[in-house]
């Protein structure tokens, strides 16, 4: 009898062991959300909204040339463009975690040198040479671990990393100004303490996927399954979606559809939209009636509104409507911000703007890279994904360049306005019609 109740005592054990092993098991791919997230705040957020206070003050402090914000961050922009091809093929070579450390001590190196820097054209320069750090580091690694990580579901992974680029967006212009006011070299010390941390992060936490952690990966998506059976709307929605058959494209294959050239002028046209708006809003603003304070308040609610739609994206995975109809949802959102600037006389058309621009390009933000693996597959993700980081970029690139070449010409911002709302207008037809082809 004792056998026997020890042996039943060992089978009613057996179970609640089990469950309680199984609870204790923690994915290893939150660590890498969490690090990722670390590392893009770090790497990507200071030089795109931190320093153009810098810059601001070494023109009207130091006697700068009013150029140099603007060519500085042109020239970083166009550098992430160039490099995140490389950067994907890097990925793929020597993984993320050696690319990212790699990148860190560029920006290290660089944050360590324009503190000393006394001339405008290399001033210039060692922005571009931050693109670089900005491409391997973030812009193309961070996503590409979070697409390794999570196969499937992985909007909400996507939406936490990239709430780091609103969250820097509130903070780092304050940072940068309470800095500088203590002294002017400053901020690029403490922006190279980031860069050091960043390459620490990569160093001791960024790691490739496994077997085990495939297992894992595995048990939980089958537990998720279990407790999505029940949602028969979401399982119809996908449908269409799930059908198709399975396959990972190469980039040459990638590049012989359609879509790859679809998804190119989605990226070129949301990212120039971004640049364009945030390039000449405020002078617009202010030519139309408002004040300055006024203007630069609507361009802070356009911030807060770009991180609600980089948060509401994470929801991707879990609405009934397919990922194609909300990518069309969303750039009619987006066609909405130059459509409002365009009649803009009165405050309202100006929040609405900044409600179209904000939204619609925070929910892209997110849902792009959600987007892409579900028309290519996850295989070759990172090298797709810096080709369009490269495509994105020249579009933040070349659109603010577009408007004021307009304005030269007519007099007026609103033609630029009207060509990126003629862009954006194409994008939703472009997204709606364009259904993934790579179900995974």
């Amino acid at each position: 009898m004792n056998d026997n109740a020890v042996g039943k005592s060992s089978i009613e054990k057996g179970p609640v062991n089990t469950v309680m092993n199984k609870k204790k098991t923690l994915y290893y791919g939150w660590i890498i959300v969490v690090a990722v997230w670390l590392i893009y705040f770090f790497v990507n957020n200071p030089p795109c909204y931190g320093t153009n206070v810098i810059s601001t003050r070494l023109v009207l402090d130091h006697g700068w040339s009013e150029g140099v914000p603007g060519l500085s961050l042109s020239f970083h922009y166009l550098a992430i463009g160039l490099a995140a091809v490389p950067a994907g093929f890097l990925i793929q070579k020597i993984g993320a975690k050696w690319t990212i450390v790699g990148g860190s001590l560029i920006g290290i190196i660089c944050y360590l040198v324009i503190r000393q820097v006394e001339s405008e054209t290399m001033y210039e320069f060692l922005f571009f040479l931050l693109g670089i750090s900005v491409s391997t580091c973030a812009s193309v690694a961070c996503p590409s671990l979070i697409n390794e990580w999570f196969e499937k579901d992985k909007s909400v992974p996507m939406a936490m990393l990239m709430t780091a680029g609103g969250i820097g967006g509130f903070l780092y212009p304050l940072l940068s100004e309470r800095l500088t006011a203590v002294d002017i070299k400053l901020p690029w010390l403490v922006y190279c303490g980031m860069s050091v941390a960043a390459g620490l992060i990569a160093f001791f936490l960024v790691r490739g996927k496994s077997e085990k952690d495939e297992r894992v990966s595995e048990g939980k998506a089958q537990d998720a399954k279990a407790a999505n059976d029940q949602s028969s709307m979401k399982s119809k929605a996908r449908s269409d979606e799930a059908a198709q058959p399975q396959r990972d494209y190469t980039l040459k294959d990638a590049a012989g559809t359609f879509s790859f050239y679809s998804l190119g002028l989605m990226v070129f046209t949301a990212r120039g939209m971004f640049g364009g708006y945030f390039g000449y809003v405020l002078l617009y603003s202010v030519e139309n009636g408002l004040s300055m304070e006024t203007a630069a308040a609507v361009l802070s609610f356009c911030s807060a509104i770009g991180l609600a739609g980089r948060i509401l994206a994470g929801l991707t995975d879990r609405l009934p409507i397919p990922v194609h109809v909300l990518a069309a949802i969303d750039y009619a959102i987006l066609a909405m911000g130059p459509i409002a600037l365009i009649f803009a006389k009165s405050l309202p058309m100006f929040v609405l703007a900044a409600f179209g621009v904000g939204f619609g390009f925070g929910f892209q933000n997110t849902l792009f890279p959600v987007l892409v693996p579900k028309h290519f597959g996850n295989k070759y993700f990172s090298v797709i994904y810096g080709v369009y980081n490269m495509v994105g970029s020249f579009g933040a690139t070349l659109a603010p360049m577009m408007v004021l070449a307009l304005r030269n010409l007519t007099g007026d911002f609103r033609p630029g306005f009207a060509v990126m709302a003629a862009f954006s207008i194409v994008c939703v037809f472009l997204a709606y019609f364009d259904k993934p082809k790579a179900a995974h």
